[in-house]
């Protein structure tokens, strides 16, 4: 612990976190977490850091222990561990820091549980986790619209390519085809197939 103190420039605490050390840890961080301080913000020193940290696991740590607010946003849009985002987002002691990893977070349980521990205790935290949420639900619930569009689509694919109806064969075959080259996309590899098919035989039918 002392030898660890008397450290004086990054590196060599860089090459003990990335290599077996009896040292710990949490010691290591403290103290690389000191020097950068004590360097006011060097972003290039920072980045040159962040760089060589091993994973988000020490980074995270790291934002924990430094002291300048900057130095650990700039930390944090490098973070992409979800538990540790949603941690700094209810836990932070800057509310800038709170904000951005809620910003951040992706993870739809994790932003449910942000949801629920930030109301009535920080406000901005709040709306941001419940916009997300919320446009999350609006576009799961399109895609399944789309979804479902595609299969009645390729349904009425199927039943045209058999229908014994001649009168506009081919106006409807290209209206319907028409519409599902537009929501194809969010089908199936089964119902592209299927679909395809229907479209084989519809296009057979007015080639005879």
């Amino acid at each position: 612990q002392r030898a660890v103190e008397k450290i004086a420039e990054p590196a060599p605490l860089l090459k003990l976190l990335d290599s077996p050390s009896k040292a710990p840890q949490s010691a290591l961080i403290a103290r690389l977490a000191t020097l950068l301080d004590a360097a006011n913000f060097d972003s290039e020193q920072l980045e040159q850091v962040s760089g060589q940290l091993k994973d988000d696991d020490q980074r995270y740590q790291l934002i924990l222990n430094l002291g300048s607010v900057e130095a650990r946003l700039a930390l944090l849009s490098q973070l992409n561990n979800q538990r540790h985002l949603a941690d700094l987002a209810l836990q932070a002691n800057a509310s800038r820091l709170r904000q951005q990893a809620v910003d951040q977070l992706q993870d739809h349980e994790l932003l449910e549980e942000v949801l629920k521990a930030s109301k009535n205790k920080d406000k901005g935290v709040y709306q941001t986790a419940k916009a997300k949420l919320t446009r999350h639900r609006e576009e799961e619930k399109r895609q399944q619209q789309e979804r479902q569009q595609a299969q009645e689509l390729c349904a009425a694919l199927e039943a045209h390519a058999t229908s014994e109806a001649v009168h506009l064969y081919q106006a409807k075959f290209e209206a319907l085809l028409s519409q599902w080259q537009q929501v194809q996309k969010t089908a199936d590899e089964d119902l592209v197939h299927r679909a395809q098919q229907a479209i084989t035989a519809s296009q057979e039918r007015i080639r005879q």
